[in-house]
């Protein structure tokens, strides 16, 4: 009849068990003695025989044969073991490391869409030469949700955006990134293309297409012929490359332009810039959020100076 391997796990009770008995035993077996095992660890005599005695009560077997010092079968079970278990606290400590310098862990980003399509992919790239084993988790939020994550814990990072001043509340901590014009866009055909500014208090409203979702400080006039409900300024884009009209919209939605659209800056009324945070919680001491954010910085536009 076939011996049958035993799979069922017995349940030792580590309470009091201490590691350094196994690193004793260990120094038993490679010095072949007690005292050269002391002089080792800086013990007694007495004291070796003490800890071994002790892991031979927890294992409740023998494990070493004193006269001359040899390992019983029990012995080489629990040595090899020992073994494999300094091998995984070494990985352990390395790990740890990696995590106190932010070599590894998780980070979560919430950010706005048009961060997450032309800002969040090139600062990432750069993160990721320097922290190859960090997790990244992006949500696409918009700023007032984002901000509420951060605070509630959800999110360790939150990218946002305002025009003018933007009220972050404590203890949020803002890290402005860049300024960013606000441009109109137009067909590529249109008059307006060629222009070097315009007032957009000079487009005819019947002209524009309205976005009342896109988080424009403006008032929409009734009178545009188009109206979009929805916050997706690709979508508006695409109404105006097809010649439904012109439309305002942040530098960093049309980053690079699309095909059949042109962009006019815009001067006099109406909404100029828009200024983007990296805002993290205060005291909040993880290291990949730091690099994270310096990452955003490096590969910010340079203040909305960028060519239009």
């Amino acid at each position: 009849m076939p011996v049958q391997e035993s799979t069922a796990a017995v349940d030792f009770d580590l309470t009091g068990f201490d590691l350094a008995w196994l690193v004793t035993l260990a120094s038993v077996v490679e010095t072949g003695s007690f005292t050269q095992a002391g002089l080792r660890l800086g013990l007694t005599q007495s004291a070796v025989s003490q800890q071994v005695a002790a892991l031979e009560r927890w294992a409740g077997t023998e494990l070493l044969r004193r006269r001359p010092v040899a390992l019983t079968d029990a012995g080489r079970l629990v040595l090899g073991h020992h073994n494999a278990l300094r091998a995984q606290l070494v990985r352990l400590g390395t790990e740890l490391a990696d995590l106190r310098e932010g070599r590894l862990g998780t980070i979560r980003v919430a950010a706005f869409l048009s961060a997450c399509r032309a800002l969040v992919p090139g600062a990432l790239a750069a993160f990721r030469r320097d922290h190859p084993l960090v997790r990244v988790v992006l949500f696409q939020v918009e700023p007032g949700p984002a901000l509420a994550a951060l605070r509630a814990g959800d999110v360790d990072l939150a990218i946002v955006f305002g025009y003018g001043t933007l009220e972050i509340p404590a203890p949020l901590v803002p890290v402005p990134l860049f300024d960013e014009p606000v441009l109109l866009a137009v067909p590529a055909d249109h008059p307006m293309a060629g222009l070097s500014w315009v007032d957009l208090g000079q487009v005819d409203p019947a002209e524009l297409v309205a976005a009342p979702d896109a988080s424009l400080p403006m008032t929409w006039p009734d009178a545009a012929r188009t109206h979009y409900e929805g916050d997706d300024f690709s979508v508006v884009l695409a109404l105006v490359a097809a010649g439904h009209g012109v439309a305002p919209v942040p530098r960093l939605a049309v980053t690079p332009p699309p095909a059949g659209v042109a962009l006019v800056p815009l001067a006099g009324a109406g909404p100029a810039r828009r200024r983007v945070w990296a805002v993290a919680a205060e005291g909040a001491d993880q290291p990949p959020v730091t690099a994270f954010i310096g990452a955003l910085t490096a590969g910010s536009p340079a203040a909305g100076t960028a060519a239009v």
